[in-house]
């Protein structure tokens, strides 16, 4: 991806491109969510929202609500939109704060309201496990009568976990006398290149076998890393600069359902990423909501514009570009063609840009299946 790419289409506000339909809009019974950066990690430091949405409030006439935010997120921001309180007091929200635990008691003016939070993880913090953001409280029925409940709505803030060099992938430390096979566990893949001994500067790879297992060389200690399956069946999975080329990124994609695939590929966001996805979930979208809206709006737009190479979106001055590359070849194929694993390489990288792809994947009856983890790189 070169910057003297050119041709583009003509600017699109980011506010005028999607039209949402959820389950929380398409049910008649009130419903509480909380929408974080699920799919696409932060990492510490790094300033994102969550969203608590209420769906279809048209017979509540208000709520007392708490919502506890678990260690070590950092709360910054409140707003809220849909109550009372946004016109009337000083900060625009009705809310006390108490060690990460926030009491919002107000009366509801529209029958779908959001209370938005900016969050973060200090820097420096341990966790194995992302922290989770709970709600709990009432609903005013009328004037006078309450009903208590435990609100069925958590969600995960999740965090962007940077690895040393040395440590990726994790060591196994073995040396083999004789070839291994090294296989990987229920519901996880090892990519092509994941296997490997490194002497200074210099990598082994093993070969990955059509059934995806690995022969682990014979000598020096390798080592691996695997990766989980997700439900879907498709992930975006790593990001690295290529060792061979410093000015190349390299996104790698694996997908579990290509024997039904017409087509595969990538997404890629380049510019504003973060600026992008805070603006989506402050609205009450997930990442994997607006994901899908913006691969429809851009294969719209590149199909009805041929010369076009990508579609650009503009939230305030900032500017986020977003690219779809199909697939041509590929790192590893299962023998039965169910599993396919490929790479997109972008060239051309640019200081502080940050670099994003999700991969897709086109069934033979034109359904779209889209990655639920959106990969991204600050450079």
């Amino acid at each position: 991806m070169k910057k003297t790419l050119a041709i583009v289409l003509t600017l699109v506000m980011i506010f005028g491109i999607v039209a949402f339909n959820t389950s929380a809009e398409e049910t008649a019974k009130p419903t509480v969510t909380i929408v974080t950066n699920k799919g696409s990690a932060v990492a510490e430091g790094t300033e994102t929202y969550f969203t608590v949405r209420f769906d279809n409030f048209s017979e509540i006439k208000g709520i007392d609500v708490e919502i506890t935010a678990g260690a070590p997120i950092i709360l910054g921001e409140v707003a809220s939109s849909g109550f009372k309180g946004d016109e009337t007091t000083a900060n625009g929200v009705n809310y006390t704060e108490t060690n990460n635990k926030i009491r919002f008691v107000d009366l509801l003016t529209q029958k779908n309201a959001r209370i938005t939070f900016a969050a973060k993880i200090a820097k420096g913090a341990t966790t194995e496990t992302d922290p989770v953001i709970e709600i709990t409280g009432e609903y005013a029925l009328d004037g006078k009568t309450f009903f208590k409940e435990k609100l069925p709505a958590s969600g995960t803030f999740e965090i962007k976990r940077e690895v040393a060099e040395e440590d990726k992938p994790k060591a196994d430390n073995v040396t083999a006398d004789a070839p291994i096979a090294i296989t990987p566990s229920a519901g996880t893949f090892i990519p092509q290149g994941a296997v490997y001994v490194k002497d200074g500067n210099t990598y082994t790879f093993a070969k990955k076998e059509s059934d995806g297992t690995f022969t682990a060389p014979t000598e020096g200690a390798y080592t691996y890393q695997s990766y989980t399956i997700p439900t879907n069946g498709i992930t975006t999975f790593g990001a690295s600069d290529d060792t061979t080329y410093p000015d190349r990124l390299r996104f790698g994609n694996y997908t579990k359902i290509n024997s039904n695939s017409i087509e595969n590929g990538t997404l890629v966001f380049v510019g504003e990423w973060l600026t992008l996805k805070n603006y989506y979930i402050k609205k009450g979208y997930t990442v994997e909501q607006f994901v899908n809206a913006i691969y429809k709006d851009v294969t719209a737009k590149l199909a009805a514009n041929k010369n076009a190479t990508h579609v650009f979106y503009d939230i305030g001055d900032k500017r986020t570009e977003v690219y779809r590359f199909v697939q041509k070849n590929y790192m590893w194929k299962s023998k039965d063609n169910s599993v396919l694993e490929y790479t997109i390489r972008l060239q051309g990288i640019q200081p502080d840009k940050t670099y994003a792809a999700v991969a897709y994947s086109i069934a033979n009856d034109k359904t779209v299946t889209i990655s639920q983890d959106v990969k991204s790189v600050q450079k």
